[in-house]
């Protein structure tokens, strides 16, 4: 229905236990569309954000690291690769934070973006295991969090239209 805002579907899961979210990523892939959000769960209250009035005319970085997951896309004869991405708040980018708690880019995913108080995109090699995707990522949002994470996550599953 035009004009109707779609809801994800919400996995919350606690690692080790990451089949349920696989299962979507690898359903997303499939069809070669969707995306999948990672919110990890955080202790103690995050400051508010301002209103959506006032986000319209301000330029803030994000204060929760929210992590994505996008399957590979057909673009007619051309295939483009997955993708992930970190946004964050934090005044550094993401890739020093990572490398300095010895967490690099896993070999082969290609940079191709990594702002400070923006984030981070990389695009991954093809049939990258969709389990070793998400386990970095969730290492890596846990070492660019500013919010001590509790262990629970949310995954927001966006279907393909």
């Amino acid at each position: 229905m035009p004009g109707v805002k779609r809801v994800p579907e919400v996995i919350e899961f606690r690692p080790p236990d990451l089949g349920e979210v696989v299962t979507r990523m690898a359903w997303l892939e499939e069809r070669a569309g969707g995306w999948v959000n990672f919110q990890p769960e955080v202790r103690g209250v995050p400051p508010r954000r301002p209103s959506a009035l006032v986000s319209l005319f301000e330029r803030r970085p994000p204060e929760l690291t929210l992590a994505t997951w996008a399957p590979g896309r057909r673009r007619g004869p051309q295939a483009e690769p997955a993708t992930v991405g970190i946004q964050h708040g934090r005044p550094d980018t993401v890739r020093s934070l990572l490398v300095r708690a010895g967490l690099a880019l896993p070999p082969g995913w290609r940079l191709v973006q990594d702002r400070p108080r923006a984030g981070l995109v990389a695009r991954l090699p093809a049939a990258t295991p969709h389990e070793e995707v998400l386990a970095w990522l969730l290492e890596a949002v846990q070492v660019v969090s500013s919010f001590p994470i509790t262990g629970t996550w949310r995954a927001l599953v966006h279907h393909p239209r």
